[in-house]
C-alpha cells in the first residue's frame, strides 16, 4: 500500500512508540464522555485520552486530563463553567435573559445589581431606558431625549439622552 491515511499512520506510530501496547492505540485515539443529570441541567465531563509524552505528536491528545461543562435548563446558568465543581444553580432573576453559559444579562431598560436586575430609575414618573441589553450599571441608564417633564419651576424638554449618574 503506497498511501497511509494520517490516522492509521498515527496508531502504528503509537504502538511503535508504546512498546506495542494496544491499550495506548485505543487511549490514544479515544475520549471518554460521561453525561450526567444534575438538578436544573446536566453535566458533561470529557476524560481526555492521554498518551506516553513519544506519542503526543503523533496523536490527537489533550493537554487537560479532564474538561467539565454544565447545560443548564431554561431559567438557569451555570455557576463555575469548566470546571469539576459546574452547576446549574445560577436562577435567572426576573426582566433578564439567561445563557446557559456563565450568566445573565438584564433586559434593556434594566441594569444588573449584584444577582438581580433592577430597573432604571424614573423621574416625574418616567422611567429610564438603557441602550440595549446588558447593562451592568446604573449610569448606562439615561432619560431619552424628547422626554418632557415639570417640576416646582415649570415644564421642560429634554434635548439630549440625560443619563444617571452613581
Amino acid at each position: 500500500m503506497k498511501h497511509i491515511t494520517s490516522g492509521i499512520l498515527a496508531a502504528i506510530l503509537c504502538l511503535i512508540s508504546t512498546n506495542n501496547s494496544l491499550a495506548a492505540i485505543s487511549g490514544c485515539l479515544q475520549d471518554t464522555t460521561l453525561t450526567t443529570p444534575i438538578t436544573n441541567g446536566t453535566k458533561t465531563s470529557i476524560r481526555h485520552a492521554y498518551v506516553s509524552p513519544n506519542c503526543v505528536a503523533n496523536c490527537l491528545c489533550a493537554k487537560e486530563p479532564t474538561t467539565y461543562s454544565c447545560d443548564c435548563n431554561t431559567g438557569y446558568y451555570a455557576n463555575n463553567q469548566g470546571t469539576m465543581l459546574c452547576d446549574c444553580l445560577g436562577e435567572c432573576p426576573a426582566n433578564s435573559t439567561c445563557s446557559s453559559a456563565t450568566s445573565f444579562s438584564c433586559n434593556k431598560g434594566y441594569y444588573k445589581n449584584g444577582s438581580v436586575c433592577t430597573r432604571c430609575p424614573s423621574s416625574g414618573g418616567t422611567y429610564g431606558t438603557t441602550a440595549s441589553s446588558g447593562a451592568t450599571s446604573v449610569t448606562s441608564c439615561y432619560l431619552p431625549s424628547g422626554t418632557t417633564g415639570s417640576d416646582s419651576s415649570g415644564s421642560f424638554t429634554y434635548t439630549g439622552n440625560c443619563y444617571y449618574s452613581e
